[in-house]
Formats: structure tokens, C-alpha cells, sequence
């Protein structure tokens, strides 16, 4: 028993010595303890009312590590204060060195519907070093603001858009900071809040910015975007703590969109059509346009204000798109019109001083009078074309230098070439022989002269002309039209069907985007188009934009190799049979539209990452954290994919960018396809990631269908084309029928110009046979004095082309300003005005045409009935002809001619050696030869010019007669020059010798100074 006791007393007081010794370390473990605690970094804070300043309890807390951008979850990334309002983040979440976004709000985001009690707020950029860090905040009192709809942008092709951001806007200064970006913005994607909710401060007036962004149908401009204002009605939101209200944001951008399109674009085209009329344009079709394109306006304004479901907000956008496509078609042609005036308005002053030239030597025999009545007429057409053509009314406006200098050139080449070269360039002479130019210049003078002789007859015949052209120039349709061209591209359509796509060119690979690789959004734009058109049998498209970098990259887990994909495919695999071969191409299995997670690659890929059908790939998308596996399920056969053609003739597949810049069609080793699901859900993957812009990986490119029975293709196309801004390819029988936007030439009223043409020539012709028969005295004497039959019918033709001449000329000025006071009566003529400067031309070509045919039957009557041969036309042969011109054309004195050189004076050394070289080589000649070379000393004359001579003679044998000419080459060169001029002096041994002889020689020596003129420098330099 005492031992028990001592035992147990002996274990007391052991644990007793224990529990005091634990009790002397506590102070120094708690303390290490607490000093471990103080040395771990952390973030605190406290979360109080901005308004009180009292403490917010349970409001949460979200911190993200923007090193790992791991999802925040409660107890790694969420937390609530406490009752004081106070937080604390301690442990392995806050890390040395890591970098934070940290949240805060009071609220329920997860609920239905949400509940917020305070703004959240963010603290960006929190760096955290080896101590803790103090993140507080002052959060003001929220509501919600529900977004029920998406938005529809009238500016966009689309029905729908890529993003939207909402941006509130307090109309009281608020001196706390707080989140004011919502919808589609980085804020929403780090909180995870749903991107149809905003919350906006309490108990403060605000407005909502809203800024959508959507694909524009422009390569140049693939995305854009348009902002406007969301109000409560007519007044901002002013809701309280708490409070939720609902907004459509379908009907505050539709409403938007009709003020644009009612108080922006409307007036800007209706400014532009005053405009352009107040220059002289043509623009009553482009006003009706803009009457019905405004009642469409009006029309849609009451059916956005009797929505009664969501989907009626399509039909809304759907008419505010035509008139959106409408309105810009108007400015497109009337900035068609303002390029086509002011180009071919520079061309005209040429037109206007070869009229103004023609009626000058109409009016006037005299040189000099002809010189300055043409100065005054083309002044005077000068002054009508700009008030008559609105190309030269702008371009005098606005450049006015570039207009003086077309005018200035042109007038001076036509004069130059009227007045200044006939007098330089002149035919050679030959005694006894007429001149054609000569006798070209008698001829019209003789019928000018008629003209003016009956004054009265020669006015009414040029008014008929001047009326007929007019007629052709403003009551006709001949002219460039801006609007929807159709043209064929080719003939090896796979299937019939239509493809829709928007393309930088015809030629080019590069394409604008129909939309994104939302499944939603494809459903909704293919019933948008089903609604509207009428289609069945959709294949969509989805491509990556074409990169000069790799796409994605695929790799073979098992073998360790890797392969860089150029292009994706996405296809719906049921529909896309119908127009496509790809199906045939693909060894194994095809793809299933059911199916998830296959894809087909080329036999050459699988070669190289030795993947087989049923292997497991890894798709890795380059410059992104997304990777996903996928099944191959078939092999592509790479020699007939390479010949794979598309529903508009040109190869299939997506496109990749070159090095060089140049663009083509990915090969089969660069291509990877997949159906329309999972290329979708590829671009969901990379969204998800990206908490701000993500890329896009893979966009709608395409769209395949087929019309249904009944549908209008001209009404199809027009829709197509004006509210959605595609490029159309409809294949029916093989054929590729291309429509777009562009210019063609109409051509109306050809009929119609029948008449006045009809009659011109029957007043013309009458006018002829009339001045036969009054001039039957004057032909007799005229075919008396040597003119043959010939130059007598050519004296009526030359009447009848000044008749044509000065008709044409002035019934084309008298057009164009016909247009003009048309113009300003307000009446439309229902005709294309004719801008370019080649309608002139063609004018004036009109007229000679009517006047000369008329012209022909008279002329050959003259011809017939007052010559005395009956023989209408003598043919002679060549050797006969020549043989009478010989014998009829003789020369019997010295001709002298300039050659065209000039020798230097250090050069006229070898000059005349050169000569004598040349003339020495014929000497011997049997056919022609030359004799009695003689170089004279040179002399000086009375003039003080220093002369020169070689002489010779030039004998050349014809039928064994020998034709001999006497001949000087003359060098001389006056005091005041230092050159030498050369001539020729040239006469016959015997008078009476045929020119052809002087031609010849002069032909010699003419050939000898251009050999000169041409070898000079090798001789020189030789030397």
C-alpha cells in the first residue's frame, strides 16, 4: 500500500514538473508562432458603406492570381468579411512575387433572379513582396439592370454582333471607384458575372453606353464598331438599393439605328443628292430611292413600337438593313457619278477645241480669223461645259489649275495640228500631178462654200443634225450604270446551288467574315435567310482567317511527333455532300454530324506523325492555353483533294498567307477537318480563356444553299446583296453566274433614236439631190476643166461631212445643257446622262455617219448623170500606171531640197570623206551608178557664208536606157551659225526627164546622211 502511494505520488509529481515546464515555453512558442504568422505574406482588408462609412458584413471578396489565372473557389480565391467588415487572406493562396486582381461587392450573382446590395470594385495589380498587404474599400449602394435581348446593329450584315460592352454613365459625380463596364467587358469575365446583368449605382441618375462591335463585310475593315445611349424612356435609370429593371437592348438598338438612319444617313445622302443636282447631275431615280427608302424607315419605326416577341425584332432589323443597303447604294453611285464626271472631265476641253476648230473654219476663210474665232468659241464652250457638265463644274471648283492645264494642252495640240504642222509638213511636188491634200483642201472649201451660198437650207440641215444628236445625248440611255452586276465565271460547278461569301476582290483569297463560329448565331442568321428568302439544305462554313503563322498544332501523344496545321475546316457533313466531293475524297470513315471529337486529316500528315484511323490526336491551338484530343476518323487523299473545286470554281478549303505576302489555297498537308459542332466548340474553348478580346481562331466564312421552288432569284440576289452585303455565285447547269456590286453600260433607246436618225438622213439626202440638180451646170464645167469622177462625188460627201461635222459638234454642246435646264425644270428624263468624254466621240461619229450615207446615192448620182464616161472605174495594172506617170510627170529643170542634218564644224572633215566614200562605191555600178565625183575647195560668197560642193552625176539604166541627172551636194555655213546645212541640187541631164529619176537620187542621198547621222560617233571616235 505505501509503495502504491509513493508510486503514485512519484507520477504527480512528475507530470506536475511537465505541465510547469510546458507552461514556461508557451510564451516562447506563441511567440515564434505569431512571428511565423507576421512573416507569411497576406491581404487584408476592411469593406465599409462609401456613403456611412459603416462596415460591410458578408460581402465577398475575389481574388485572382494572375501568375496561375487559376478560377477562384471558396477558401482559395472567395471569402467574406466578418462583422466588422474585415478580411484577411492568409496561406498558400498568397504567394511572394504573385500578382492579384482583387474584387469586392455585396451581393448574390448565382441566384435567380440575382440580388446585389453594393457596386463591386476592384483593386488591379496587387503585387505582393514579403509583408502583408492592406487592399480596402468604400462600396456604394447598386441595382440591376437586366439585359432581356441582344443587340441588332443596322450598320452590320449581321444579324449578330461579336461583342458588347455596357459603360455606365452617372449624371452626378460619384468620388468612389467602383465597376462601370459591363456586358461583354474583362471585369464581367474575371467576377464571372452573367453578361446580361449590369449594375449601376443606386439612388443616382445614369445612362447605360452601350458599344457593340461587329463584322463590317469589309476586308479593308473587318470590324467596327457603334455606341449608343440607353435611357429609362426619355430619362436615365434612377433605381434604389437593390432594385432590378429590365431593358431590351433589341429595341434601344434598333431605335438607335432608325435615328441613325433617319437623322444622320438620311440627311447626309439627301445634302449629297442636293448637291450633286445643284452641279448638274442626273439624280431623280436616286431621289425616288430615297422617298421609298424613307417610308421604309417610317415602317419600321411602327413595327419596332408593336413588338410582341423577340423574334419580330429581325423583321425590324431586316427592313432597317435594306434601307441601310439602300441609302449607301445611293452614295456609292453618286460618288461613282462625282469620279466618272471629274475623270472624263479633263478629256473634254480636248473635244471642245476639236468642235471649237471645226466651226471656226466652218465660219471663216482667212487664217487668222479662223485662229481667233476658234480662241472665242472654245472660250464660249468652255463656260457651257461648266455649267452644263457637272464633272467640269467640280473639277473647276475644286482644282481649277488641273482643268486650265487640260485646257491649255489641248487647245494647243489641236491647234498645232489644224494651224502649225500643214505648214511645216508639206507633200512633194510634181509638176502636172494634184496633190490629194490639195485637192482634199478645194473639195471641202467648194462645199463649205455651197453651204454658205444657201443659208437658209444649210441651217435647217445642221439644226436636223444638231436635233439628232441631242437626242442621242439626252433622251437616250447610253451610259456607265452603277447597281448589281452578273457575270460568268466559269463552267465546272461541282452541283447547283448558291454560295454566299465577302471577298476583298474577285481574285483574291483574302475574305471578310459572315459572322462568327457561335452556333447561335449561325442558327439565327440561317433563319433570318430562310425568313426572308427562302432556303433549305444550309452548309455552313467555318475557316480560320488566313495566316501567314500556323493555326493549331496536332500531336501524336504515343509517337512523340508533332505536325503545324495552316487551315480548319469546320462542315456540317449531311448538307456539305450536296454540293462537294469531299466525302468521295476520305478513306475510312466520314464524318457524323452526331459525332464529337474527329476529325480528317491528309494520308501524308498521318504518315508523318505515324497516326493511324482510331488514333487519339492532340490539337494544340497556337498562341493559347487550349489543347483538346481528337479521333482521326478518316485519311484525305491528297492528289484529289489538290483538284477538289468549290461551288464558285475555285479550288476548296481555307488559305494560308506566304512569306512574299501572296496568298493561296492551303494544301491537304495544311489542313485539318472537322464538323461545325466542334469547330464551334474549338472557339468556345479559346474564349473561355481570354478574359478580354479573343482571338478568332475560326469564323462563319461561308454559307452553301439551295433556293426553294418559287423563289425569285432577281429578288433573292437583291437581298443578298443589299442587306447583307454578300458576294453571290449561283451554279445551275455547270455555270458560275457571279453577282456583285459594279458598273455596266445600259443601253436604252436605240429604237427610239431610229426616227430622228431616219429622217436626218432623208433631209441630208434630200438636200443633196436638190444642190445636184441646181448645180448641174457647175459639175459639167468642173469635169470640163480636169476633175475626174472621183473628186466630183467627193465635193457632195465633203458637203454632206461639214454638214455632220458642225451638227455633230454643237448637237452635243446643246445635249449636255439640255440635261442642265431639264435639270432644273424638275423634270426627269428616265435616262443615264452621259458623263464620260467618249459619248462625244461617238456623237460626232453619229452624225458624220447619217450625213455621209445620205450623202453616197446623191454623190454617185453626180457622178453618173454629168460625166461623159460611162465606165464607173478603170482598173490599170501597177507596171501600166507606172508607165503613165512617167510619161505624164517630167521634170525639166533643177530641184533643190534641205536634207535633214546638220554637220558640225570640226565634223565636216570626215563628213565629206563619208560622202565621197559612199559615192566612190557606186562608181561601178551596171543598174545605176555614179560618175564625175568632184569635191570643189571650199569658197566664201558675198554673204560671208563659206561654201562647200561635191558634185556629180547619178546614171541609172531602165530598159536599156540609161537616165542620167546632174547633181550638187552643197554644204554651207553662215557667219553667225557653226554648222554646216546640207542641200541637193538636182537636175535632169536632158529636159523632160521622168521625176521618178530625181526621186531616186534624191532617195540616194538622203540615205547616205542618214547612214551618217547614225555611224558619225564610230567614225569620229575611230579617227
Amino acid at each position: 500500500m505505501d509503495l502504491f502511494l509513493r508510486l503514485v505520488m512519484k507520477k504527480s509529481l512528475s507530470a506536475l514538473i511537465q505541465f510547469i515546464l510546458l507552461l514556461s515555453l508557451f510564451p516562447i512558442i506563441a511567440t515564434c508562432n505569431v512571428a511565423s504568422a507576421q512573416d507569411s505574406p497576406s491581404i487584408y482588408g476592411r469593406i465599409i458603406d462609401a456613403y456611412t462609412g459603416l462596415p460591410l458584413p458578408n460581402a465577398t471578396i475575389i481574388i485572382w492570381d494572375l501568375n496561375t489565372l487559376a478560377p477562384p473557389k471558396l477558401g482559395a480565391g472567395i471569402y467574406f468579411t466578418d462583422e466588422n467588415g474585415e478580411y484577411n487572406v492568409t496561406g498558400s493562396y498568397v504567394r511572394e512575387r504573385h500578382t492579384y486582381y482583387v474584387f469586392a461587392y455585396k451581393g448574390n450573382f448565382t441566384k435567380k433572379p440575382a440580388e446585389i446590395s453594393y457596386v463591386p470594385a476592384l483593386r488591379k495589380n496587387v503585387y505582393i513582396e514579403f509583408r502583408e498587404k492592406n487592399i480596402s474599400f468604400s462600396l456604394i449602394p447598386g441595382a440591376i439592370i437586366e439585359i432581356l435581348d441582344p443587340p441588332y446593329i443596322v450598320q452590320s450584315p449581321n444579324p449578330e454582333t461579336l461583342r458588347t460592352t455596357i459603360k455606365v454613365i452617372p449624371k452626378e459625380k460619384i468620388n468612389v471607384s467602383y465597376i462601370d463596364d459591363y456586358g461583354d467587358s474583362s471585369d464581367v469575365w474575371w467576377l464571372r458575372l452573367s453578361r446580361n446583368l449590369v449594375i449601376i449605382p443606386a439612388n443616382i441618375p445614369v445612362t447605360l453606353e452601350t458599344t457593340v462591335w461587329f463584322f463590317t463585310g469589309d476586308v479593308r475593315n473587318p470590324v467596327d464598331n457603334e455606341k449608343f445611349i440607353i435611357y429609362n424612356g426619355s430619362s436615365p435609370f434612377l433605381l434604389p438599393q437593390g432594385g432590378i429593371y429590365s431593358c431590351s437592348l433589341s429595341q434601344n438598338s434598333l431605335n438607335a439605328g432608325i435615328e441613325f438612319l433617319r437623322s444622320k444617313l438620311f440627311v447626309e445622302v439627301s445634302n449629297k443628292l442636293d448637291k450633286a443636282q445643284d452641279v448638274g447631275f442626273v439624280v431623280f431615280d436616286e431621289r425616288q430611292l430615297l422617298r421609298s427608302t424613307y417610308k421604309k424607315i417610317m415602317e419600321s419605326k411602327v413595327l419596332l413600337s408593336n413588338v410582341k416577341k423577340p423574334e419580330d425584332y429581325l423583321d425590324v432589323w431586316t427592313k432597317l438593313r435594306e434601307a441601310y443597303g439602300t441609302l449607301n447604294f445611293i452614295l456609292t453611285a453618286l460618288e461613282n457619278k462625282r469620279l466618272i464626271g471629274m475623270t472624263n472631265a479633263v478629256y473634254l476641253p480636248a473635244v471642245m477645241a476639236a468642235f471649237s476648230v471645226t466651226l471656226a473654219f466652218f465660219l471663216f476663210e482667212k487664217e487668222k480669223r479662223k485662229i481667233l474665232c476658234s480662241i472665242a468659241i472654245f472660250t464660249i464652250y468652255s463656260v457651257i461645259l461648266y455649267f452644263s457638265h457637272p464633272g467640269a463644274h467640280i473639277i473647276i471648283d475644286e482644282n481649277i489649275k488641273v482643268f486650265l492645264g487640260s485646257a491649255a494642252i489641248s487647245f494647243g495640240g489641236v491647234s498645232l495640228l489644224v494651224f502649225g504642222i500643214p505648214r511645216v509638213w508639206k507633200e512633194r511636188s510634181v509638176e502636172g500631178k494634184v496633190l490629194w491634200r490639195s485637192a482634199f483642201t478645194i473639195i471641202f472649201s467648194m462645199g463649205k462654200r455651197q453651204i454658205k451660198r444657201r443659208k437658209i437650207r444649210g441651217f435647217f440641215t445642221i439644226l436636223s443634225i444638231t436635233i439628232l444628236i441631242l437626242a442621242f445625248t439626252s433622251l437616250t440611255s447610253f451610259g456607265t450604270v452603277f447597281g448589281i452586276v452578273s457575270e460568268e465565271v466559269g463552267k465546272n460547278a461541282p452541283s447547283d446551288g448558291v454560295i454566299v461569301k465577302r471577298m476583298m476582290n474577285r481574285t483574291s483569297l483574302l475574305f471578310s467574315p459572315l459572322g462568327t463560329s457561335s452556333q447561335e448565331a449561325i442558327s439565327k442568321l440561317i433563319e433570318t435567310l430562310s425568313k426572308r428568302i427562302g432556303i433549305e439544305k444550309v452548309a455552313p462554313r467555318l475557316k480560320n482567317l488566313p495566316s501567314s503563322t500556323p493555326i493549331v498544332r496536332l500531336i501524336n501523344p504515343k509517337e512523340g511527333r508533332a505536325w503545324l496545321i495552316y487551315g480548319i475546316l469546320g462542315i456540317d457533313p449531311v448538307n456539305e455532300s450536296y454540293y462537294t466531293n469531299l466525302k468521295d475524297l476520305v478513306e475510312g470513315g466520314y464524318l457524323k454530324e452526331s459525332s464529337q471529337g474527329e476529325i480528317l486529316i491528309s494520308r501524308s500528315v498521318a504518315g508523318s506523325l505515324k497516326a493511324k484511323i482510331g488514333d487519339e490526336l492532340i490539337l494544340e491551338v497556337l498562341g493559347t492555353h487550349v489543347s483538346t484530343s481528337f479521333t482521326v476518323k478518316g485519311l484525305i487523299n491528297d492528289n484529289k483533294y489538290m483538284n477538289l473545286k468549290d461551288m464558285d470554281g475555285t479550288p476548296f478549303g481555307p488559305a494560308r498567307i506566304l512569306k512574299d505576302g501572296s496568298v493561296r489555297i492551303c494544301n491537304s498537308t495544311e489542313v485539318v477537318v472537322m464538323t461545325l459542332n466542334d469547330a464551334a466548340n474549338l472557339q468556345e474553348l479559346v474564349n473561355s480563356q481570354s478574359p478580354e478580346r479573343p482571338p478568332q481562331i475560326l469564323v462563319l466564312s461561308e454559307l452553301v444553299f439551295q433556293p426553294k421552288e418559287n423563289v425569285d432569284i432577281n429578288s433573292m440576289v437583291q437581298d443578298l446583296i443589299f442587306i447583307f452585303n454578300y458576294d453571290v455565285f449561283i451554279s445551275q447547269n455547270r455555270r458560275i453566274i457571279y453577282y456583285h456590286i459594279g458598273s455596266y453600260l445600259e443601253m436604252k433607246g436605240a429604237l427610239e433614236l431610229l426616227i430622228p436618225l431616219v429622217m436626218v438622213g432623208l433631209n441630208v439626202g434630200t438636200v443633196m439631190l436638190n444642190s445636184i440638180y441646181e448645180r448641174r451646170r457647175e459639175i459639167r464645167t468642173l469635169s470640163m476643166i480636169g476633175l475626174n469622177p472621183t473628186h466630183i462625188g467627193l465635193i457632195f460627201v465633203a458637203e454632206a461631212i461639214i454638214l455632220g461635222m458642225v451638227g455633230g459638234s454643237l448637237g452635243y454642246v446643246v445635249g449636255l445643257g439640255f440635261y442642265r435646264i431639264m435639270n432644273l425644270l424638275g423634270q426627269n428624263l428616265m435616262v443615264r446622262e452621259k458623263l464620260e468624254w467618249w459619248w462625244s466621240a461617238i456623237g460626232f461619229a453619229l452624225a458624220l455617219t447619217a450625213s455621209v450615207l445620205s450623202s453616197l446615192r446623191p454623190a454617185a448620182l453626180a457622178v453618173s448623170t454629168y460625166t461623159p464616161s460611162k465606165i464607173k472605174r478603170i482598173k490599170r495594172s501597177e507596171e501600166e500606171t507606172k508607165a503613165r506617170e512617167e510619161e505624164i510627170f517630167k521634170v525639166y529643170q533643177a530641184r533643190e531640197l534641205s536634207m535633214p542634218v546638220k554637220v558640225a564644224f570640226n565634223e565636216i572633215l570626215f563628213f565629206i570623206s563619208f560622202c565621197l566614200d559612199r559615192l566612190g562605191d557606186l562608181k561601178s555600178g551596171f543598174i545605176e551608178r555614179i560618175e564625175k565625183i568632184e569635191e570643189t575647195p571650199e569658197i566664201e560668197n558675198v554673204k560671208g557664208e563659206l561654201v562647200r560642193r561635191i558634185n556629180f552625176e547619178y546614171v541609172i539604166s531602165v530598159s536599156g536606157q540609161e537616165r542620167r541627172t546632174k547633181n550638187s551636194l552643197v554644204l554651207i555655213k553662215s557667219p553667225d551659225e557653226d554648222y554646216y546645212r546640207v542641200r541637193l541640187i538636182s537636175e535632169p541631164a536632158v529636159p523632160g526627164l521622168p521625176e521618178s529619176v530625181i526621186e531616186r537620187t534624191v532617195d540616194l542621198v538622203h540615205k547616205i546622211v542618214m547612214d551618217w547621222t547614225r555611224e558619225k560617233e564610230t567614225i569620229i571616235s575611230g579617227a
